[in-house]
């Protein structure tokens, strides 16, 4: 796992085939942008299992390298935030904030390492991006409750709908 500034996660952005849109929020620079929106768990036990299904593309359970992006931290408020930054600094040891270091890459055999990063927005209520390289599909976790996938192509879209619709309440976003 390697932190990444705000610039470098932006550059890696193009292997991924995504750019910032008119709002800033991340959407694929060709192909659709097709989302399904995933309400999260009642029970927070059940985030590892959730974030477990987001890592992969449901046609290929191969992990690859991975891109977690930090965008906003600070709706928790100072005593939640001061603990999910323990937690960060604790899973990657660098001495820079989060504000000089909002991205981690992760490599095809840390998979481990990034469901427990990808746990902690989700826990804490933080907007982050979690971005394969393959370009398929990428996930929004929402400050406002909520977890969006988002895929460039029907195939996926169809799958990753048909993953997480019964057991998770998800919905494709119109």
């Amino acid at each position: 796992m390697k932190g990444l500034t705000k610039q470098e996660a932006q550059n890696w952005l193009k292997q991924a085939g995504l750019a910032p849109d008119q709002d800033g929020d991340l959407a694929f620079a060709a192909g659709k942008n097709l989302v399904i929106s995933v309400p999260l768990p009642e029970k927070p036990y059940r985030l590892p299992y959730l974030a477990d299904l987001l890592l992969t593309d449901p046609s290929n359970s191969v992990f690859v390298e991975s891109l977690l992006w930090f965008t906003d931290w600070g709706v928790g408020g100072e005593i939640s935030n001061r603990v999910g930054f323990h937690f960060l600094q604790a899973m990657h040891p660098d001495p820079r904030p989060l504000i000089e270091l909002p991205a981690r890459l992760f490599g095809p055999d840390e998979k481990i390492a990034a469901q427990s990063h990808l746990v902690l927005p989700v826990l804490m209520g933080w907007d982050a991006y979690f971005i394969p390289v393959t370009g398929r599909y990428f996930v929004f976790n929402s400050n406002d409750e909520f977890v969006d996938v988002v895929s460039s192509d029907q195939e996926t879209h169809k799958r990753f709908l048909a993953l997480l619709k019964d057991s998770w309440g998800a919905k494709a976003a119109s």
